[in-house]
């Protein structure tokens, strides 16, 4: 199933629900990842925001450059209010996933799904240049590197291989 991502703002919550096949190397994917990264600089710009909840009950992949992407939403909790957002992940493969790359050392991941009160909205669609995508890529596994040594040391090769080709480029 192709990925898709909504979200929904109430009373200083933000519900991101993503379903689907989040991974960057679908299609539209490449235009969610973007989509996503922008949608956070604004989120984080309007400081209005006090919880996340990232609903993945209906998500059946993620790849490590949206779970990079998702990354930053711990690092924006822990400077705004010190709070771990939370994740809602009810497929064993996707929890399994996150926990692989140290979420459930950051995010507070629940199976229960939650009822969503408001209606959700479609993100914004954010296109990209082809650098553009390359360096959105580059910072989210760099942002995974950085929650744990095991991650640094899985990921090193590919993004050693990501900033050469974005160096080789310019």
């Amino acid at each position: 199933m192709e990925g898709d991502i909504r979200y929904a703002k109430q009373e200083g919550v933000c519900v991101l629900k993503l379903t689907g096949d989040i991974r960057y190397t679908t299609g539209p994917a490449a235009v969610i990842s973007r989509s996503l990264d922008t949608f956070f600089d604004k989120l984080f710009a309007a400081g209005d925001i006090q919880d996340v909840v990232v609903d993945m009950s209906e998500t059946t992949a993620i790849d490590s450059t949206n779970l990079g992407l998702l990354a930053r939403l711990y690092t924006w909790m822990q400077e705004r209010n010190g709070r771990r957002p939370t994740i809602v992940s009810t497929n064993p493969d996707v929890t399994r996933t996150l926990e692989s790359v140290g979420f459930d050392r950051v995010f507070a991941i629940v199976s229960e799904p939650r009822s969503i009160q408001a209606s959700l909205e479609r993100l914004p669609q954010v296109e990209g240049t082809q650098r553009e995508m390359l360096q959105l890529i580059l910072q989210a596994h760099r942002r995974l590197m950085e929650m744990s040594e095991d991650n640094a040391e899985m990921f090193a090769p590919a993004v050693a291989l990501m900033d050469a080709e974005l160096h080789r480029d310019r």
